[in-house]
């Protein structure tokens, strides 16, 4: 909150939720949304103490509305920025989850780790010698991992507990390597398989707003949880036989910024459905459906 005066009139305005005149209710809630996210905070802390069924069902109602209006606005304006930064996309979907989750923290962290791979990283390298670079630096210096134990968990899914915890899955250990080879400018891009998601190396440095539906792009693939393991085309043949699914050149082609994005969000809706979470699978669908801006 800005000051203490705004935080006063925020609880004062709560302790009139319970006015059973609709339209006072109606100016009590209206004025509240007016502080948009600054008032998360107080309202979920209200929500912590409150035994009144009728108070904790608006406060719920007020809290969702505030973050479906902040996310829709961030959202929106991501995806029509024509440059799909993949750690915004991250860091919105991780504020789905963490509302007062500072951006700038997990900035800094990352930017550590980019600096780290600018010092060891050459013109004079090979594709494959820029990868082992990669790779020392996330798997070997910073000590990143697969949680094999958790393969679903929430927290190895958003971006700022895989920072802190340096345990990921598929997707997040995949994201963070898209993150940190696409600031410094690697030709990589994401490829969306079936129950999984790896990477791949292209030729040249790629359009990152578009999928594509060609693997002729492609040099090789990038296994991040395998500590960044390189691997070619019949790796994913044999994947994709063994989890009978078709070979659909989609499968083997690099998908953009925006779906990478998109195809976390549906892995963390299935967290939310599987524990019950049921005003976030709301937030998530809602989500969802701003990809088809």
């Amino acid at each position: 909150m800005d000051s203490n005066e705004n935080r006063h009139e925020l609880e004062v305005l709560i302790s009139l939720l319970d006015d059973p005149d609709r339209k006072v209710y109606h100016s009590v809630r209206d004025r509240i949304f007016q502080y948009g996210v600054k008032a998360l905070p107080i309202l979920e802390e209200a929500w912590d103490h409150q035994f009144n069924p009728v108070v904790q069902e608006r406060l719920e109602d007020l809290i969702q509305a505030i973050q479906k209006e902040n996310l829709a606005t961030e959202t929106t304006q991501w995806l029509i920025s024509g440059t799909p930064d993949l750690l915004q996309g991250a860091l919105l979907l991780a504020r789905f989850h963490y509302p007062e989750l500072n951006f700038d923290k997990c900035r800094i962290e990352i930017g550590r780790i980019i600096q780290d791979v600018w010092l060891e990283l050459n013109d004079k390298l090979t594709p494959l010698e820029k990868v082992k670079v990669v790779n020392h630096v996330l798997f070997d210096v910073h000590g990143f991992r697969t949680n094999v134990s958790q393969p679903l968990a929430l927290n190895d899914l958003i971006i700022n507990n895989v920072l802190e915890t340096k345990r990921g899955n598929s997707m997040s250990l995949s994201l963070l390597y898209l993150i940190v080879g696409q600031s410094l400018k690697l030709p990589i891009m994401g490829v969306n398989l079936p129950e999984y998601f790896a990477l791949s190396w292209l030729h040249r440095q790629p359009i990152l707003s578009h999928d594509y539906t060609s693997d002729d792009l492609v040099s090789f693939y990038i296994n991040a949880p395998a500590k960044g393991m390189v691997f070619v085309r019949h790796e994913i043949e044999r994947y994709l036989r063994e989890t009978k699914n078709d070979q659909n050149l989609i499968y083997f082609s690099p998908c953009s910024n925006y779906t990478v994005i998109k195809r976390m969000a549906i892995e963390m809706l299935a967290v939310y459905e599987r524990t019950k979470d049921e005003s976030r699978v709301r937030l998530m669908k809602l989500y969802l459906e701003s990809f088809k801006y």
